[in-house]
C-alpha cells in the first residue's frame, strides 16, 4: 500500500512544479513590471536651468514627463509661477512683469512637480567675435562701449553684460595691425545681441610673389616680394612683413621676414626677402602678419 501511495503522489509532481512556477511568475510581476510604463515619475521643464526674461516680455515653457525607467511621456501639466515674476497661462506661456524680479515657474502632473528658476531683468548683453579680413579670430583687441571696455579672448570673443536696453555702438581700438572698427545694435532687455567685428587691415599687401629655390643641402630657399600699402590716416614707421610657413599638422617649418620701413598715409613700399625655412618643401599653408612700431 505504501508503494502505491508514493506512485500516486509522484504522478502529481509535474502539476505541482507547474503550479509553483506560475505562482512565482505572478509574484515577480510587481517587482519587474508588466510593460505598463506610463506613470509619471519625474518632470523636466524646458528651457532648463535659470531662464532670463526681459521686462514685459514673454517666455514659452514646455514640460516633459518621464517614467521610472526614463521613458518620456506626454503630459498636460498645471502651470504656476511666483507672482513676483508675472503670470503664466495653461500652455506654459509666461508674461513677465515690468520690473526686475526673480522667482520660479512650476509644472505639475500626476502628483509630481518640477520647478525652474526665472530672472526678469531690464538689462541686456552685447557679444560677438572679432575677426580680420580673412575671417580669422583676433585676440587681445580692446573694445570700447561708452565708459566700458573689454578685451577679445583667444577665440576672438568679446562680451558686455548688464547693459541698458536701447541703441549702442561698440568700437574696436586701432593697433599696429588693424584699423578701428565699429558695430551698432539695438539692445532688448533680457536678450543677447550678437554683433561681430571685421577689422580693417592697417596695411594691405599687393603684387605678392613666391619664388622657391632648391639648395644643395636639400632645403629650399623661399624668396618673397611684394608691396605694402598703408591704409591708415597717419604715418607708420618700422613696418615689417612676416610669413610663417606650417606643415599639414600646423607645425611651423620656416619663416621669412621683410622690412619695409616708413610709409605715409596711403603710401606704398616695396619689399623683397629670402628665407631658408627647413623642410620648407613640406609646408602646406602660411600666415602673413604686417605690423609697425609706430602708427
Amino acid at each position: 500500500m505504501i508503494a502505491i501511495k508514493d506512485i500516486s503522489q509522484a504522478r502529481h509532481l509535474p502539476f505541482l512544479r507547474s503550479l509553483l512556477l506560475f505562482l512565482s511568475f505572478i509574484l515577480l510581476i510587481p517587482l519587474f513590471g508588466c510593460g505598463d510604463d506610463t506613470s509619471v515619475a519625474s518632470i523636466t521643464i524646458y528651457p532648463a536651468a535659470t531662464v532670463v526674461v526681459g521686462i514685459n516680455k514673454t517666455q514659452q515653457f514646455q514640460a516633459v514627463g518621464y517614467t521610472a525607467t526614463g521613458k518620456s511621456i506626454s503630459i498636460t501639466p498645471v502651470w504656476n509661477c511666483s507672482p513676483a515674476i508675472g503670470s503664466i497661462d495653461n500652455s506654459g506661456l509666461l508674461t513677465a512683469v515690468g520690473v526686475s524680479a526673480t522667482g520660479v515657474v512650476v509644472a505639475s502632473a500626476g502628483g509630481i512637480s518640477a520647478s525652474n528658476a526665472v530672472s526678469v531683468t531690464d538689462k541686456a548683453t552685447l557679444s560677438g567675435v572679432v575677426r580680420n579680413s580673412q575671417g580669422e579670430a583676433v585676440a587681445n583687441v580692446i573694445i570700447d562701449l561708452g565708459a566700458n571696455n573689454t578685451l577679445s579672448n583667444s577665440s576672438g570673443v568679446y562680451s558686455f553684460t548688464n547693459l541698458t536696453a536701447g541703441p549702442v555702438t561698440a568700437t574696436s581700438r586701432a593697433n599696429a595691425t588693424y584699423l578701428s572698427g565699429s558695430v551698432t545694435a539695438t539692445l532688448v532687455s533680457g536678450e543677447t545681441k550678437q554683433k561681430d567685428f571685421t577689422l580693417p587691415d592697417r596695411f594691405s599687401v599687393i603684387g605678392e610673389s613666391f619664388n622657391p629655390t632648391s639648395n644643395t643641402d636639400g632645403t629650399i630657399s623661399m624668396n618673397i616680394s611684394g608691396s605694402v600699402v598703408n591704409n591708415g590716416t597717419t604715418t607708420a614707421t618700422g613696418i615689417s612683413v612676416m610669413y610663417l610657413f606650417s606643415d599639414s599638422t600646423g607645425q611651423p617649418v620656416g619663416v621669412v621676414t621683410a622690412s619695409v620701413g616708413t610709409l605715409a598715409s596711403g603710401a606704398t613700399g616695396y619689399f623683397n626677402a629670402t628665407g631658408y625655412p627647413p623642410l620648407s618643401d613640406a609646408y602646406t599653408s602660411y600666415t602673413r602678419t604686417v605690423g609697425a612700431q609706430t602708427y
